[in-house]
This record gives structure tokens, sequence and C-alpha cells, in this order.
């Protein structure tokens, strides 16, 4: 259940808000700047959720790290192309960050 939240609610709403704001779809498709941009606000809705889960929990899926981690993962640092990021009052998922930027496997 996790995984599917962070892959539609979250990478998927990235990738939308990336290929309807950037302009590098544009020669392929005909970008729409107003769904780009509500697409970057459920992103950021999604944080919010993220946020709160991760108060009582280590990692999104469970006790353990798992593909939910890794899809929320790359698509903090993926969204940074289209300047979402953190912010300080992301205080949990900041923490979770760490974790798994500590880990071997994300170091690569």
């Amino acid at each position: 259940m996790w995984q599917r939240r962070c892959e539609i609610y979250f990478m998927n709403m990235v990738g939308m808000g990336f290929q309807h704001t950037s302009g590098f779809f544009s020669d392929r498709m005909k970008p729409v700047q107003e769904w780009g941009e509500e697409c970057v606000k459920y992103a950021h809705k999604f944080l919010g959720l993220l946020e709160q889960h991760l108060q009582d929990n280590d990692y999104i899926a469970g006790d353990e790290f798992s593909v939910a981690d890794i899809t929320a993962f790359v698509t903090v640092d993926f969204a940074r192309v289209i300047r979402m990021k953190l912010l300080d009052e992301h205080v949990n998922l900041k923490a979770w960050y760490g974790r798994i930027s500590a880990r071997e496997s994300a170091k690569a």
C-alpha cells in the first residue's frame, strides 16, 4: 500500500510537475503549466502525509527498509529539478532521508 502511495501520489506528481512546467517536453507534447503546478501542490501535500507517518515510524512501509523507501528517496532527489525540496518543518522526513542516505546502497 505504501509503495503505491509513494508511486502514485508522490513520484507521479513530481514527474507530471516536471513534464508540464520544465519545458523539457515541449517538443513532443503540449505542456499545461497549470496542471504541472497542481501536481507539485499534490506532491507537497503528500510530503505532509509522510511527515506525519514518519513521526512514529523509521521507515515508510514498516519496521524495515523497503521499496517504498526507495521510491520516496529517489523522488525526493528528482524533485530538485522542479525546485521542490524538503522544508525545515519536515523534521521527520529529513531524519528518514538521513537514514536512507547513510545506507551503503544509497552512496553509489
